[in-house]
């Protein structure tokens, strides 16, 4: 058994270093982590964040990008669903779209039903979109994409079938 001296371990640490930043920065950590026998260290980090943030099921639901239609119209189907208005939060695409980094780590948010939007979008990183960051980084809400057969749209009657979606799986529940 060999024991290193000063300058092997440290040049050791700086390349291991190196390689947990890279792994991150590619979106491979948990691979990577698995290889070193530590992925117990990423596990136990998401049950903490898990924990802090749990999500109630009646908190309020965001409806971000394009709408198709009124807000008034939209807030009439949630009515039969048992969905008060107070619980919509709209940011309406391209006028009000707002940092969708604001909706990270808040519990007060039980999800978000997506429409279209700038695909580019302040703070995006090494994501696509808001949408792609949202599904693929810790902390956010449920991510429910509306859409139509032409893809992503923001009807009455996609998000009717998105809070359907919603109920569905559990992620939320009516106000009664």
């Amino acid at each position: 058994m060999r024991i290193l001296n000063q300058d092997e371990m440290e040049n050791l640490l700086d390349n291991v270093n190196n390689l947990f930043l890279e792994a991150n920065r590619m979106g491979t950590l948990d691979i990577f982590m698995e290889q070193m026998g530590l992925s117990y260290l990423l596990s136990s980090q998401e049950d903490e964040v898990s924990r802090l943030f749990t999500r109630s099921k009646k908190g309020i639901i965001v409806v971000l990008g394009a709408l198709q239609v009124s807000k008034e119209k939209m807030l009439a189907t949630t009515k039969f669903q048992g969905i008060s208005k107070e619980r919509i939060r709209f940011c309406n695409g391209y006028e009000e779209f707002v940092n969708y980094r604001s909706f990270q780590y808040q519990s007060e948010y039980s999800a978000i039903l997506v429409g279209p939007m700038p695909h580019k979008t302040s703070a995006t990183g090494e994501y696509s979109s808001a949408i792609s960051a949202m599904c693929n980084e810790p902390g956010y809400p449920h991510v429910e994409r509306l859409t139509d057969s032409h893809g992503l749209k923001i009807t009455k009657q996609s998000f009717k079938k998105g809070i359907q979606t919603l109920l569905d799986k559990g992620i939320i529940e009516p106000d009664l």
